[in-house]
């Protein structure tokens, strides 16, 4: 099982990098906000594409690879935690580590955003190596048992969340200062590495876990890690100027609050963000208890996570073509219906799970991206900024919520606390879904508005 991405991520993923559009560039957040420009005007600004440009797409995409990638396969730590390494510790607890890594990348990137708009790079990028191979090496050497868990939380939780938060900011944000007209080509192409961190880490993860152990497989990803780094050193380039100074205050706006859509809009997000990661913390779990073929059940979250490559890359294009409420709102009714039936009814079979995990993934990869690109479409252009980070402060809640609350149901594994799971997830979609609904009616009532 794996956290989402993306967070996410999503995540998640255009959170960050429009934080950094919105407030450290000041330039169009989309098509519908650019002032009317010529071509030998925004040429010299963007490049839209060449070497340098493309080689730092490929450069962050590598580097939420080795970072976010993690973040987005804890499943099978969970999985083995709860199985081998930390038996007696309380779901609920082992839950948490995944939760509060997303709850950082969210909420840190109004403190990790303050130093990206006056620094860029120069501090950001090594302190984010550093703390991540650090994070990793430790946890290798985690001592068994339950009374040993802090070991985990620190390290992993605490110590990666802190690293994959700037990685995850950095990497969005820096797509800004070489894209405008293609900005969301590149964006979907560098969340994509996310999704592709997800779909192999945990492959690699079991694979040398099964034949050297727990230690030497954390290592194995801490070596990926550092080349993914490498390649980030290497290939990442700013190429505007950053601001000098800029109030920490700025990066939270709490106008917002008297904005009805905003405030609705954040709360139906928060529920669905709660909702979004239990499915990926708990499919192998509950597989592995009603038997299902071990193949099969330790890589139902890879499944998700390869599923979910496709949904990110074409939410964009969803919701530019019909809105980014009109998109997310039968999304989100979506995964709430794939968690009351599918999952919920067939949880000790095999194929209806896959099924289950393609179609989860998909849509709810989407989500993590329409969500803050519709905070976008209804905030004052010279606030952008500080609604994402005020927005994401609210939505963190959810991401550390939801899986406590999921992991105190499902405590003592059995046929009623694994359907009280599913439930729950389900109901969470069902409760976020009716906020958006009544965000997106505040601010028009017309059904074929795009909004």
């Amino acid at each position: 099982m794996q956290s989402p991405s993306s967070p996410t991520v999503s995540e998640i993923s255009s959170m960050h990098s429009v934080v950094e559009k919105g407030s450290m560039m000041d330039v169009p957040l989309n098509n519908q906000e650019k002032q009317p420009s010529s071509d030998s005007e925004s040429a010299p600004e963007f490049p839209d594409g060449g070497l340098h440009a493309w080689l730092t797409v490929f450069g962050a995409a590598s580097l939420l690879f080795g970072t976010f990638g993690i973040a987005a396969s804890y499943g099978v730590f969970q999985a083995y935690y709860e199985e081998t390494l930390s038996v007696g510790t309380p779901n609920s607890l082992i839950s948490f580590v995944g939760a509060f890594q997303v709850c950082i990348v969210q909420f840190g990137g109004i403190f990790v955003g303050h130093v990206w708009d006056t620094t860029g790079l120069k501090y950001l990028l090594p302190f984010s190596a550093a703390s991540a191979l650090i994070a990793l090496f430790t946890l290798s050497i985690c001592q068994p048992g339950a009374n040993h868990f802090y070991q985990i939380l620190l390290s992993q939780a605490v110590l990666f969340g802190i690293a994959s938060c700037m990685a995850f900011s950095i990497a969005l944000a820096i797509c800004s200062h070489w894209f405008a007209k293609k900005r969301g080509t590149a964006m979907g192409i560098v969340v994509a590495g996310s999704s592709l961190g997800g779909i192999f880490i945990p492959l690699i993860f079991t694979k040398v876990l099964s034949v050297a152990g727990f230690g030497w497989a954390v290592r194995t990803i801490a070596c990926i890690t550092a080349l993914c780094y490498i390649i980030a050193f290497l290939t990442l380039r700013t190429r505007l100027p950053f601001k000098k100074t800029r109030p920490l205050s700025h990066s939270v706006d709490l106008s917002a609050f008297k904005d009805w859509a905003f405030v609705l809009m954040s709360i139906g997000s928060l529920f669905l963000i709660a909702g979004f990661p239990i499915p990926y913390f708990y499919m192998e779990v509950f597989a592995n208890y009603y038997g299902v073929n071990p193949n099969i059940a330790k890589n139902l979250v890879t499944i998700s996570n390869a599923a979910g490559f496709f949904g990110r890359i074409s939410s964009g294009m969803l919701g530019d073509k019909f809105g980014k409420f009109n998109s997310v709102i039968p999304i989100a009714l979506c995964c709430s219906l794939l968690c009351f039936l599918p999952w919920t009814l067939a949880t000790g079979n095999g194929a209806a799970l896959i099924v289950f995990a393609i179609f989860f993934g998909a849509l709810s990869g989407s989500i993590v991206s329409l969500t803050p690109a519709a905070i976008v479409d209804i905030s004052p252009r010279e606030r952008v900024g500080a609604r994402l980070g005020t927005h994401l402060a609210i939505v963190s809640i959810g991401s550390v919520t939801g899986p406590v609350i999921a992991g105190m149901i499902g405590a003592q594994l059995n046929p009623n606390s694994i359907r009280g799971v599913t439930l729950f997830s389900g109901s969470l979609f069902a409760v976020g879904s009716i906020f958006i609904i009544a965000a997106r009616m505040s601010l028009t009532r017309s059904l074929t508005a795009r909004r």
